[in-house]
């Protein structure tokens, strides 16, 4: 099983900001994050590795209304590729299949409870594609993409943040657009 010791910085580096792509993606759309951790945990990923990043969001706990509902729903599926983008974006380089794949089957699963059980494959595949598309264009807005750096940085130095401190991170960098987030 693997442990801190035995990841490199670029891997710890690109888990940080894979993860801070879905926490930046579940702020925006109104989720609430529980918690956020780079740390290699004891759960496995459908292939047997260890997984090194989790993001856990809290489910509400009052009824939503039909607005807030499509938020959430938009903050997942846009959350699913927000992970392999903002990854790719820092490490320069195209993310490892096995990376993004859970990320994409969640995509998979919920488009297609979405547009119906019936639903032709490859409509699901252009929904995700154009979904795809709209989460790049999403992330190279220069406040969203300060928000991302913000809680990439902190992760890196401290290993887990709590909800509140994502939260914290998100808003500051979007509402601050001088804020150096080198130093959070």
């Amino acid at each position: 099983m693997a442990d801190a010791s035995n990841i490199s910085d670029a891997d710890l580096r690109g888990t940080a900001y894979h993860e801070a792509g879905h926490c930046v993606a579940a702020i925006i759309h109104g989720q609430t994050i529980r918690y956020v951790t780079i740390i290699p945990g004891k759960r496995k990923n459908a292939r047997g590795q260890v997984m090194v990043g989790r993001m856990l969001i809290r489910r509400p706990k009052l009824p939503q209304s039909t607005e807030q509902k499509q938020a959430e729903l938009n903050g997942h599926l846009m959350g699913c590729y927000a992970g392999i983008i903002c990854e790719s974006a820092a490490t320069g380089k195209p993310v490892e299949a096995s990376s993004g794949a859970d990320d994409h089957k969640a995509a998979v699963a919920m488009a297609t409870a979405l547009l119906g059980n019936g639903i032709d494959p490859a409509t699901v595949q252009i929904a995700l594609r154009g979904l795809y598309l709209q989460t790049l264009e999403f992330f190279t807005s220069q406040e969203v993409l300060r928000a991302v750096k913000g809680v990439a940085n902190a992760l890196i130095a401290r290993r887990a943040l709590t909800g509140g401190e994502v939260k914290r991170l998100v808003f500051q960098a979007l509402l601050t657009p001088n804020i150096d987030l080198d130093n959070t």
